[in-house]
């Protein structure tokens, strides 16, 4: 159960979590709900559907989750589409993080430059390691 292990990550003293979800709106949310009656108000809740929803569904499920003081959705919708990404961002209000999937800063710059995600997450062995994180953030700031 989703929330009783993030009850005992809070007692180890984790002041974080991140939950696994895409596996429907209605449980997604009770999931989301549970886990933060299990953490509190204090702790952080993040929440990564793996690419699990359509444009409809992430905005729908990033509305209601909202309530629910959440500090970002990674990966709402498919990594190939930035369009899909820019209208979950446009249209529900919780920062949409991705691009563990997007390789080396030219498979990251269209993502960058149409500013299709609020926190880039770049993974450092498929972004092609230390250097290549190191352009990649620098492209970012921009």
């Amino acid at each position: 159960d989703n929330a009783l292990e993030m009850a005992e990550r809070r007692a180890q003293g984790f002041h974080a979590c991140k939950i696994k979800i895409g596996f429907g709106i209605e449980e997604d949310l009770r999931v989301i709900r549970a886990v933060r009656e299990a953490i509190g108000d204090d702790m952080r809740l993040m929440i990564d559907a793996n690419h699990g929803y359509t444009v409809t569904e992430a905005i729908r499920l990033g509305k209601a989750a909202a309530d629910y003081d959440i500090d970002w959705f990674e990966e709402p919708v498919v990594p190939e589409q930035l369009s899909a990404y820019r209208e979950v961002r446009a249209g529900q209000p919780i920062p949409v993080a991705g691009g563990e999937t997007w390789h080396s800063r030219y498979g990251m710059w269209p993502a960058i430059e149409s500013r299709a995600v609020d926190i880039l997450q770049p993974d450092l062995c498929g972004c092609g390691g230390f250097s290549e994180m190191a352009k990649i953030a620098s492209l970012a700031t921009l």
